[in-house]
């Protein structure tokens, strides 16, 4: 948990370099996989704001996956949380000027609202 406070209050400061790392290691020890789309949510919030795009786009997609990985329990929710993290990832990659990776995320976006159109 000492790894989310620092990450705060780096954040606060204007290091979100530095708040993405610690955000990182607080993943890497976390066992709540509940805690886990937060966490790569905010690492990629932070990897925008320091203009790293693909990497934050990156993330946003690992947020969006692990959405996709609770349908099963939360299906309306995980799906609109899930659409809502590719497009985020979409938007990183067309600015990064990653024409492929920002399609693929544009797909994976079309093919969710397909499958699980919101309410």
């Amino acid at each position: 948990m000492g790894s989310i406070s620092r990450a705060y209050a780096l954040s606060e400061l204007g290091e979100y370099d530095t708040a993405a790392q610690a955000l990182r290691t607080e993943l890497l020890e976390s066992v709540s996989t509940g805690e886990w789309v937060a966490l790569c949510e905010w690492i990629a919030g932070c990897l925008e704001r320091v203009g790293k795009l693909d990497e934050a786009g990156g993330w946003y997609e690992t947020a969006a996956d692990l959405c996709l990985l609770e349908l099963g329990t939360h299906p309306t929710a995980s799906a609109s949380d899930a659409l809502h993290f590719f497009e985020s990832a979409c938007l990183c990659y067309k600015r990064e000027g990653r024409v492929v990776s920002a399609s693929r995320a544009a797909m994976l976006s079309r093919v969710l609202v397909t499958r699980c159109p919101p309410a």
